[in-house]
């Protein structure tokens, strides 16, 4: 960093939008940093974690300092609670936000690194109706005996053989799909498809690093948060079920080094691995679904 980046081109197309992915430490928030300095922008955050409140060291989120300097906007704004936001409600709200930098002057940059949150603002989602949200005892109310991923194969084979049957977040939504609406997750999905940001010229980077670097630069951010006072903000974070961020990649590891469970090489060793794999995950996803404009290839 920084990156020289010629922009001027995509600014004088119609509705500009850059869009920036990659995986976790790959340096999209510091390169979204540097384009809304140098044109104008409002960052658009795209992490699924970091539109919670609770855990801002450990998710990554920019810094308070960074916000005063750019207009950072879904960071930090929704309440750690179950059941958590839909990805439609993020679309509904990017919508609205990209608008409004239009009308007002402003290049929107939409960063982060949930895919599918990137994938669905610019593919589009099917029709879905509202859908109850319903707790596991809910569903299985006339079913007693089964579990929830046999109750999947019954009422909807198709989604069952694409859900794994340890994904029990995906496989409670199907089932909240069918009980709300007494058609198959699976019928929703095969309906055309509502676009959101057609209109838009779309300019999308992706960050790319070998496996060392992006390793060395988790390692290095890990160091930076734990000075910054990673392990206060866990120690009073409370671990719930349900809650979005209690499913964050290694607050498990520290949590168990907090309580004496392991010792603190073996919780940071789990944290980095953890991490990795995530990263891992994300840059699979991207090389499948995520075609770039420009690639930036980390040092």
């Amino acid at each position: 960093m920084p990156y020289h980046l010629n922009l001027e081109a995509v600014l004088e197309m119609p509705c500009p939008l850059i869009c920036i992915a990659g995986s976790t430490a790959s340096g999209k928030s510091a390169l979204a940093f540097q384009i809304a300095q140098q044109y104008n922008g409002v960052i658009i955050n795209a992490d699924s974690q970091q539109m919670y409140q609770g855990l801002p060291l450990l998710t990554a989120q920019p810094s308070l300092k960074e916000r005063k300097e750019v207009s950072h906007t879904l960071y930090d704004c929704v309440p750690n609670e179950a059941p958590g936001r839909h990805v439609m409600e993020w679309i509904d709200d990017v919508v609205i936000l990209v608008h409004r930098c239009h009308t007002s002057g402003y290049l929107p940059i939409v960063v982060g690194g949930t895919g599918f949150y990137l994938y669905a603002l610019e593919e589009g989602l099917s029709p879905f109706p509202a859908v109850k949200r319903m707790t596991p005892s809910e569903l299985l109310e006339h079913s007693t005996d089964q579990s929830l991923y046999e109750r999947l194969i019954q009422v909807d084979p198709v989604s069952a053989k694409r859900i794994p049957k340890e994904d029990k977040q995906r496989i409670l939504r199907a089932l909240c799909v069918y009980s709300s609406t007494q058609a198959p997750l699976s019928y929703w999905q095969e309906m055309p498809k509502i676009k959101f940001l057609s209109h838009c010229f779309w300019h999308k980077i992706y960050m790319h690093g070998e496996k060392s670097v992006i390793q060395h630069r988790i390692q290095t951010r890990f160091k930076q948060a734990c000075f910054q006072g990673l392990c206060d903000e866990i120690s009073k974070f409370s671990l719930t079920p349900a809650s979005p961020l209690s499913r964050s990649i290694g607050i498990k590891s520290l949590k168990s080094w907090q309580n004496d469970e392991r010792s603190w090489q073996d919780a940071k060793t789990s944290f980095l691995t953890e991490t990795w794999h995530y990263a891992k995950r994300q840059r699979t996803w991207f090389k499948r679904y995520f075609t770039a404009d420009h690639i930036i290839t980390l040092e």
